[in-house]
């Protein structure tokens, strides 16, 4: 009876940490696709106004940057909730497994291909950068 009172427990505590788990991922989720997308746009309109000037782009590439690693970051915070999850799922799916998804898996996650697509299009914006200033030193 003691045995049963304390699995008991444990399963209750378990469900408990998968709904907290759950509940974190869907906030990152909802919040961390604002940063790219904040950045991808400000990026349109402000090198609109700013192609021609490269201390301008200089500033936010640097920005650029800054959010890039904001986003990162993020990034792997949520993967380590994932694997939290998941470990807590798996230790669920002996008793609840009617009532647990399975999800197919993939080899590389969405979040890291746009994380590098991002810093790609930064490195795009450094060099042109480079090429503003080659220009006008070589002038001079």
């Amino acid at each position: 009876m003691e045995n049963a009172t304390k699995q008991i427990d444990n399963s209750e505590n378990k469900i408990k940490l998968y709904g907290l788990l759950v509940d974190q991922i869907l906030k990152y989720q909802a919040t961390m696709w604002q940063i790219p997308t904040a950045l991808v746009i400000g990026n349109f309109l402000a090198i609109e106004k700013f192609i021609v000037n490269p201390y301008a782009l200089s500033c936010l590439a640097l920005f650029n940057l800054g959010l890039i690693f904001v986003f990162y970051r993020m990034v792997i915070t949520q993967s380590y909730i994932i694997e939290a999850t998941l470990k807590t799922e798996n230790s669920l799916r002996n008793n609840y497994s009617d009532f647990l998804p399975i999800f197919k898996k993939h080899k590389v996650r969405a979040q890291y291909i746009f994380v590098t697509i991002l810093f790609i299009l930064e490195i795009i914006l450094i060099l042109y950068i480079i090429f503003l200033f080659a220009k006008i030193f070589c002038r001079c």
